[in-house]
């Protein structure tokens, strides 16, 4: 992504700024998985249900939107919220089906 990219007044071009895990905060988030047990599978059950926090997290974001969009009669991006919203719904689901592992 360029700043000549269609985000007029969005500043895109990061790469003298921070880097792509700065951007992202990885350290905090690859950190934040802490186990209180010796299994192996709880890292497993705390990753799928921080990432299905996360995705409910967007899910929650583009509803909002969405509801701003109507209430705008701007239907078209209001659609392509609420389509993202289903997509999101079914990556929920099949993620968990890892925890059938």
């Amino acid at each position: 992504m360029t700043n000549k990219d269609n985000f007029s007044g969005l500043y895109t071009d990061f790469k003298e700024k921070m880097t792509y895990g700065d951007y992202l905060q990885l350290d905090s988030l690859l950190s934040s998985q802490k186990r209180l047990s010796g299994h192996h599978d709880e890292m497993l059950f705390i990753i799928i249900h921080q990432v299905s926090e996360l995705w409910m997290k967007l899910m929650i974001h583009e509803i909002k939107g969405a509801i701003h969009s109507i209430k705008h009669d701007q239907f078209q991006p209001a659609f392509k919220q609420l389509s993202r919203v289903s997509k999101t719904q079914a990556q929920i689901i099949q993620a968990w089906d890892v925890l059938s592992t």
